[in-house]
């Protein structure tokens, strides 16, 4: 039994820690497994813990308070099972605000893998709970499940980002990753789910709007993020989208296919704010479908808009007309071009 033990681990610029060598193949990581298997040690314990983290490398500071963790030894089935966990952790790098958070685990361990279940790392506003087992010491698969409730809030201030959208977002599904000595660590993870949010509020320069009831399924399989059946009521209408972004972790690509349906010009209009608002003001609803392709950067792309829907003019002019309205427009580094044909007529 250890009570306020406190640990340091440095790791320099050279990214040299303070930590003894630890094996580096896997049949003696697998021999170290076996061999901590074979102490059977009885009964462990820590209470109110410290462990500091500094990586000047990354760089990455971290500390961990209220550490405890509990093991015992089954004779039975020789295996480890306790639980791990601290009250009061903090997290901080150059490009996000530090994230405090809490942790706890309950695990087992045995000569075939490792099982967490659960594990649960909360923030004041945020929690997010695994399900995992993981298989095969020597190549390493591991598998299991997740739910999350977050903050987009809390998310937009710790990476200093107000754009997103706030509300609370809920997460649930699937997680694989597979150890692949040739593809990086974005292409052995496999994630699909499903998102919900009954609504987000979003600012965009002065327009503010609030979308409802919204849901989405994405997968990320080799590298490659899918968002599909993405839906969501806004400006009195209904929005549906699918998103596609290839090679997230290298010269990525990204498109999108969206349509609006039944959506209020009056609500348009209004979240525009009175400052905002046209000199001139059409009511009625309108539908449209828009795509769209980018690269990586930005610098490059394609979008196509068309919107159609009977409309109304301002008074004192009342009659019905037709919006058809195609829009095309490219961009590159050096060139942007764009194209328009306007048509109204009576429907």
């Amino acid at each position: 039994m250890l009570d306020q033990p406190i640990a340091h681990l440095n790791i320099d610029r050279d990214g040299v820690s303070n930590l003894p060598q630890s094996p580096s193949t896997f049949t003696q990581s697998r021999s170290t497994i076996n061999d901590f298997l074979d102490l059977a040690i009885q009964y462990v314990e820590l209470n109110s813990g410290q462990i500091y983290y500094n990586d000047k490398k990354s760089p990455l500071d971290a500390e961990m308070h209220d550490f405890r963790v509990q093991i015992h030894f089954i004779p039975v089935v020789k295996e480890y099972r306790g639980t791990l966990g601290y009250g009061d952790g903090r997290v901080e790098t150059i490009d996000f605000r530090p994230i405090t958070h809490r942790l706890q685990l309950s695990f087992t361990v045995n000569r075939s893998g490792m099982v967490v279940d659960p594990m649960t790392v909360a923030t004041p506003k945020s929690t997010l709970t695994v399900h995992a087992k993981l298989t095969d010491y020597a190549q390493v698969h591991v598998e299991g499940n997740y739910d999350a409730v977050v903050s987009t809030i809390e998310l937009a201030r710790i990476i200093k980002n107000q754009s997103i959208p706030s509300g609370g977002v809920s997460l649930t599904g699937g997680l694989r990753y597979d150890n692949d000595p040739h593809k990086g660590a974005a292409n052995s993870v496999y994630l699909d789910g499903h998102m919900s949010s009954p609504q987000l509020v979003m600012n965009m320069g002065q327009m503010q709007t609030t979308a409802k009831s919204i849901r989405a399924e994405y997968r990320l399989q080799n590298g490659n993020l899918s968002v599909r059946n993405l839906g969501a009521d806004l400006l009195g209408g209904h929005l549906g989208a699918n998103y596609e972004l290839s090679h997230i972790s290298g010269s990525s690509s990204s498109h999108i296919d969206a349509s609006v349906r039944d959506v209020s010009l009056d609500a348009m209009n209004n979240s525009a704010g009175p400052r905002n608002s046209a000199p001139v003001s059409v009511s009625g609803r309108i539908d449209g479908t828009v795509g769209a392709s980018w690269t990586s950067d930005i610098k490059n792309g394609t979008a196509f808009l068309l919107c159609r829907r009977p409309f109304e003019k301002p008074a004192p002019s009342y009659e019905p007309l037709c919006l058809l309205h195609p829009f095309l427009l490219r961009w590159s580094r050096h060139k942007t071009t764009a194209r328009t044909a306007c048509y109204n007529h009576p429907c």
